[in-house]
């Protein structure tokens, strides 16, 4: 008789210990995903001509010099979070010699304070650029104003090319990725991106859901 008691009693209190354990609530990831189609393409170049200096110079661009500004809202809140900027210009800050020298540059810049791009390295203001299903993590080096590209230029502290790949964006608490692809005279395409409106949570690049 006593250890029916006892038996009774260790599943009584087992019982209580369970109805006073609080339910876990899983975090969901809330993605808004954007695929662009067709793709925004921007370039500033709309021809190229040989050098009228026949020493195996560069081509000339036609316009000599052009920027495009396009902007970014990627949580949807009517307030721009980023802006890209494609252009290129005639070098004239130092001398390159007898031939003309023109720089190509995408560079991608914040808006706001909380606003920043995933950077190879805390050297250079350089893209760090990621791969479908890589995971963009909070743990990077964070800047507010990167290259994307910058190319030619005969006195520059450095040079930096893409292809195709996805850009880690932060805003405020929510990560985003950008993905883009290079395109002909001087210029990038615009393919989608991904936000995910859970804060603090990771986001898979190509992550639609």
């Amino acid at each position: 008789m006593k250890n029916f008691i006892i038996i009774i009693f260790v599943v009584l209190l087992f019982v209580s210990c369970d109805k006073k354990t609080p339910p876990v609530h899983e975090i969901l990831d809330k993605i808004s995903y954007q695929n662009f189609d067709p793709n925004i393409e921007i370039n500033t170049v709309k021809s190229f001509s040989p050098s009228p200096v026949p020493l195996n110079c560069n081509d000339i661009p036609a316009p000599s010099d052009s920027a495009v500004l396009f902007y970014f809202d990627f949580n949807s809140d009517s307030i721009n979070d980023f802006v890209l900027n494609v252009s290129h210009s005639l070098y004239d800050y130092n001398y390159c010699g007898h031939c003309a020298v023109f720089t190509y540059s995408i560079t991608i810049m914040g808006l706001s304070p909380g606003d920043s791009i995933a950077l190879t390295d805390y050297q250079f203001p350089v893209v760090k650029f990621y791969n479908s299903s890589d995971t963009i993590l909070f743990d990077n080096y964070w800047g507010d104003y990167a290259q994307i590209q910058l190319l030619e230029g005969c006195a520059l502290p450095y040079h930096t090319d893409f292809s195709e790949g996805y850009i880690a964006l932060k805003t405020d608490s929510n990560l985003v990725y950008l993905n883009v692809n290079k395109m002909p005279f001087n210029g990038i395409s615009i393919n989608s991106f991904g936000i995910n409106n859970t804060k603090g949570r990771s986001i898979v690049c190509g992550q639609s859901e």
